[in-house]
């Protein structure tokens, strides 16, 4: 587990679990993503997903969240790659709207 300004997370090459990500605003995460990538370059999510995408899963995990849909699973952002199909899809087309709605 690690702490960057006060965000804790637990990363894998495959997989970022941000814990409590919804108390999170958009401005904090841009910045713990840039300098997540930045200390862990070399494991396999970062290679394959772009700051945008990640940005995206979590911004619908948090607008979930907000609008009380499983918030036992929405509460933290599980970032992963491979992703299925459809969050292939989900993702970017949501993204963008649910990141108007999130502080």
């Amino acid at each position: 587990m690690g702490n960057i300004n006060g965000i804790i997370y637990r990363i894998t090459d495959t997989c970022i679990t941000v814990y409590d990500s919804y108390k999170i605003t958009k401005k904090d995460f841009k910045r713990f993503i840039v300098q997540l990538r930045n200390e862990q370059s070399d494991r396999t999510i970062f290679e394959n997903r772009s700051n945008y995408s990640i940005i995206d899963e979590w911004a619908v995990h948090t607008f979930l969240y907000n609008l009380n849909v499983e918030q036992g699973r929405t509460k933290n952002a599980d970032i992963q790659w491979p992703l299925t199909w459809w969050e292939k899809i989900l993702y970017p087309c949501c993204g963008w709207f649910c990141k108007l709605w999130i502080k």
